[in-house]
């Protein structure tokens, strides 16, 4: 019962986050499962929790604008530059360079908040959400900071020290699995990106497990069991306490802390699972928000699969066990790195194996150097070069496929095939259980055929931030229109190939630049360089260019100067009678043309000139065009003001309705 408490909770708190399709089945599953099993009187428990998570949700945590104001707080997370500051029920992000306040320090702050405003673009990390997912909705933008009480500890200080006993690659492998602060751009990261176990290169319930567990197996020479664990929870807490560590740690001290509690004082009173949904609602009461977070969400995923699939596993040995291990941990985190990659290695499964002992030595030797003193710090360095080096030639082999995020209706898919699993291996039935399994595979490898490429249309304007890049896919063939181009950031790299790659793109077959702006052209040698390109199409000669049947044509090719906007194509094509025109940058006067040319101008879907610019999409032109609905690709609080207030305004006098980049992120219109 306790078990379904937890789920009744977790899922009123993550409830309104989530599509409608998956509040409609997973609400009916739910529904049945828990009538089946407590009827209808006891069910009304649940739907109880359930209402008070979905309330807790609502709980406003925004907070209005405000020039001045004074707040005191504690220090949650302190990273480079920036940490986050808990005042009240609200928390508070702090940007500072070169940040030296450390966790648990008690401040006070006076200055000015904001609304949280940050710009990412298509594939990139997603700053503004990943805080969001935290509580954090307000920048607090500092005029005067006194720190009241320092956290005494210095952990910044002591970490810093700590890693300058190693070489380079040490630092970058330590600073990952114990403290959680991946190098992005280090090959290493990369590498493990690449492999599709990016999960194994940060800290994890699992070295952490591996840790005490060396503890327990060492300090029971010396003691009795009991006196064992209690000594390795507290020098395992002493770590936590040093580093102010991720959830991960603190959850497995915690489960691990009530087990033993459990075990001795309770008498066993509570199963595992048990504990684990004890432990679970424990930390949802302390901080709702980690409902929201994916460290949460896989840890307590994976310990309760694992509980469970110990039923089935047990009657395994040796090897087998340690491979179905792997194999079930590996396909739980499946879906989620397909989806944050764009790709997928083949022998993941594999390299899971492999990786995940050679990383747990890693962590528990720094664990145990970081409380003690690194005595051996050449073990530790030979150990992180040869996982950087191991890691380079596994990522240069070409085992890694294209794949897209799953979609709804697959997650839904895959998860009930992961409850049909852990219910087979409950009541032992060892048929079905190998038939969950096999759904469970079977769905991963249809996912990962690219064949309805072959059999389906779509339009993608791609949120390259302040810029324009449109891809066309069609019946097997694919075209991109301008890169976009952002001068500190390489957009083909950050965005463009992980995007072509989820679209289960191999080569593409068209790149098609507009005008020679940066901001549609910057992108493209680094493209051209890391991503097979068939034809750049620059010239008005290349038109019309036919996509497989699909015919883009140039409306605007009477002015050959490329370096003007004027000069920028102007490109009209049809999708399933859906029509399509895009105008670059052009301009009033190149609108005016259009119209006076004789030209059908007539859409669906019209993508604005210039970015939504005011010199662009005339009155006169938004009547003759007369389109459904109009995109707007343009990067958050840009510096030029795009979109203009005038041109909104003309959009709100026709009653056209309008989608932009910079609200909604990369836009998808699909054809079956």
């Amino acid at each position: 019962m306790i078990f379904w408490l937890f789920i009744s909770l977790m899922y009123g708190l993550i409830f309104t986050e989530m599509s409608l399709t998956f509040k409609i089945i997973i609400s009916i599953v739910l529904l049945i499962l828990l009538i089946k099993k407590f009827k209808i009187k006891r069910s009304l428990i649940f739907l109880s929790i359930f209402s008070i998570g979905l309330g807790i949700s609502f709980i406003p945590l925004k907070v209005e604008e405000d020039e001045h104001r004074t707040i005191y707080g504690v220090v949650l997370e302190s990273e480079t530059n920036y940490y986050l500051l808990k005042s009240g029920i609200h928390c508070y992000y702090i940007y500072e360079e070169n940040n030296e306040v450390d966790a648990l320090s008690f401040l006070k702050l006076s200055g000015e908040i904001k609304e949280l405003s940050f710009n990412s673009i298509e594939s990139q990390f997603d700053f503004e959400n990943y805080l969001n997912q935290k509580g954090v909705y307000n920048e607090f933008v500092v005029d005067e900071k006194v720190i009241i009480i320092p956290n005494i500890l210095h952990p910044k200080v002591k970490m810093k020290d700590f890693l300058a006993h190693f070489d380079e690659d040490g630092q970058i492998i330590l600073n990952a699995l114990l403290f959680s602060k991946r190098d992005y751009e280090h090959i290493s990261t990369l590498n493990f990106t690449s492999l599709s176990i990016i999960h194994l290169f940060s800290i994890s319930g699992i070295y952490v497990y591996l840790a005490i567990s060396f503890l327990n197996y060492i300090l029971t020479m010396f003691f009795k069991e009991r006196r064992a664990n209690v000594i390795s929870l507290i020098i395992s807490g002493m770590f936590a306490i040093f580093t102010f560590p991720s959830f991960s740690v603190i959850r497995i001290l915690f489960i691990k802390s009530f087990e033993h509690f459990n075990h001795y004082r309770l008498k066993d009173k509570f199963s595992k699972t048990e504990v684990l949904s004890l432990s679970a609602i424990t930390f949802l009461l302390i901080d709702y928000h980690l409902a929201s977070q994916l460290s949460f969400q896989f840890g307590f995923i994976a310990s309760f699969l694992i509980n469970f699939l110990n039923l089935k596993i047990r009657e395994t040995s040796g090897i087998k066990r340690k491979l179905l291990f792997t194999f079930t941990l590996a396909f739980i985190f499946l879906p989620f790195s397909m989806s944050q990659n764009g790709e997928f290695n083949i022998l993941f499964a594999l390299f899971q194996l492999v990786f995940t002992p050679i990383n747990g030595l890693i962590f528990v030797s720094g664990f145990l150097s970081y409380l003690i003193y690194p005595l051996l710090p050449f073990f530790i360095n030979y150990l992180s070069s040869f996982v950087i080096g191991l890691s380079t030639y596994f990522a240069s082999l070409p085992l890694s496929v294209h794949v897209p995020g799953f979609i709804d209706i697959e997650l839904i898919i895959y998860l009930l095939c992961f409850v049909v699993l852990v219910y087979s291996a409950e009541i032992k039935y060892h048929k079905l259980f190998k038939w969950a399994y096999l759904g469970i595979i079977s769905l991963n490898v249809i996912h990962l055929v690219p064949i309805n490429n072959y059999f389906t249309s779509s339009v993608h304007f791609i949120n390259v931030g302040q810029g324009d890049s449109t891809l066309i896919m069609h019946r097997g063939k694919s075209c991109l229109i301008d890169t976009g181009g952002i001068f500190n950031v390489d957009v083909a790299a950050e965005a463009l190939i992980p995007y072509l790659k989820k679209q289960r793109i191999y080569q593409l077959d068209y790149l098609i630049i507009t005008h020679e702006d940066y901001d549609h052209n910057g992108a493209k040698e680094s493209l051209i360089e890391n991503f097979p390109v068939g034809q750049i199409i620059e010239n008005q000669v290349n038109f019309p260019l036919n996509l497989n049947g699909l015919v883009l044509e140039n409306l605007n090719y009477s002015n050959l100067d490329r370096g003007e906007n004027d000069a920028s194509f102007v490109i009209k094509f049809t999708v399933e009678e859906t029509k399509f025109l895009l105008m670059g940058d052009a301009s009033s006067e190149v609108e005016t043309k259009l119209i006076n040319s004789g030209i059908s101008l007539d859409t669906d879907i019209l993508k604005l000139g210039h970015h939504g610019s005011k010199t662009s999409s005339s009155f006169e032109f938004l009547k003759a065009s007369n389109p459904s609905e109009v995109i707007i690709s343009a990067g958050k609080n840009n510096r030029y003001g795009h979109p203009s207030i005038d041109t909104l305004s003309r959009l709100e006098r026709l009653d056209i309705p309008y989608r932009a980049t910079y609200l909604e992120g990369t836009i998808t219109y699909r054809f079956i």
